[in-house]
């Protein structure tokens, strides 16, 4: 048996001597085998990777992903960030519509209608003085007064309201009776206790129909278009004959 070769390296197996040749024949000659190097093999088993020691930063973007948005003055976006610029938003929206409609009720132009209602309310108040003056001034001008009274300026309310009317604005008989003088019905009632009723009722009437002309050209002034002024200049005319009746000797 052949020794071990020192390198660990394996060698030819021995057979022993080679055989003697036949007579007449020629011996053979064997060549020697090629020596055979083999190269070592990595192992091809499953192999374990080396473990590395656990380093935090390795899972930062996880645990502590980066911060993307940006915090207002004074409200710091962190916990519950989106909650916050909700509410941020949500805030600006309505101080937005705040500005705006307040901006919108500045600009706004006055409603041109309104000042045609203090007129309608002198025409309703005359309209009942005169009529409970009809039969209780005892001299016969003043007599016409109230039936004049009366009889034109029910004339002039009625188209003053459908004006109105027309134009979208309706009044009721409460906004309409509230100039309904309370005075003016306590001293009425005294003057008729004290017989000083008819000149009592002479200068009520004359006061109330210049408080209506003047609420004639302030409704005028308010232009409430080409066919409201006309009307409110008809009524004034009509208003200007009644206060001149209304001045002259009820005697």
């Amino acid at each position: 048996m052949p020794p071990n070769d020192p390198n660990n390296q394996p060698v030819q197996p021995y057979y022993g001597p080679p055989a003697e040749p036949a007579a007449g024949q020629n011996p053979t000659v064997v060549p020697p085998a090629a020596p055979q190097t083999f190269a070592p093999q990595a192992a091809t088993g499953p192999q374990t990777p080396e473990q590395q020691p656990y380093n935090p930063r390795d899972y930062g973007f996880i645990v502590d992903p980066p911060k993307t948005g940006r915090s207002l003055p004074g409200i710091p976006l962190t916990g519950g960030s989106a909650l916050k610029r909700g509410l941020v938003f949500g805030g600006g929206i309505v101080l937005l519509i705040i500005i705006v409609v307040i901006f919108a009720s500045l600009l706004k132009s006055p409603n041109k209608f309104t000042a045609l209602t203090p007129v309608a309310q002198y025409q309703t108040e005359l309209v009942r003085i005169a009529s409970g003056g009809e039969n209780s001034v005892s001299a016969q001008p003043l007599q016409n007064l109230a039936y004049n009274v009366s009889l034109s300026l029910t004339s002039d309310n009625q188209q003053l309201l459908t004006y109105l009317g027309k134009n979208g604005e309706k009044l009721d008989s409460k906004t309409l009776a509230l100039k309904h003088s309370a005075s003016t019905d306590t001293s009425l009632a005294n003057a008729k206790a004290n017989s000083t009723y008819d000149s009592t009722f002479a200068k009520i009437i004359q006061d109330d129909l210049a408080g209506y002309m003047q609420s004639l050209k302030a409704a005028y002034a308010s232009n409430p278009g080409p066919n409201g002024r006309k009307l409110l200049n008809q009524e004034y005319l009509n208003a200007e004959l009644l206060l001149t009746q209304s001045q002259q000797p009820q005697s």
